[in-house]
């Protein structure tokens, strides 16, 4: 029976057109991934040198390069955690404001 469906999916799209399907879903598969991997590295790195950090950078005085420490540390993990849930299927009911929203922070980070 998948036989029969295979030539009238290729004679409907074409080729090329399922080719690119194809590039695309093995793109979304290393992305995902890629972002498990990433989100262990990250865990793992934060279990490691949180103790440092609470000595040397929670107790130092606020200043630019601290925030920008403080924001790349901590606002990562959680892009990244909310990008896996959205490539995870899981996400359901999301607007378009905040798919929108998703890919600016995307962009920031």
């Amino acid at each position: 029976m998948a036989s029969l469906e295979a030539p009238a999916v290729d004679a409907f799209f074409g080729p090329p057109t399922l080719r690119l399907i194809r590039e695309a879903a093995w793109a979304a598969l290393v992305t995902r991934y890629t972002n498990y991997a990433a989100i262990t590295v990250i865990a793992w790195d934060m279990l490691l040198t949180f103790s440092a950090e609470v000595e040397l950078i929670w107790s130092s005085r606020i200043g630019l390069l601290k925030i920008i420490y403080l924001f790349n540390r901590y606002v990562t993990p959680v892009v990244l955690g909310v990008n896996i849930w959205i490539m995870s299927g899981n996400a359901k009911g999301l607007t378009d404001t905040v798919c929108q929203a998703h890919l600016v922070i995307l962009q920031l980070d």
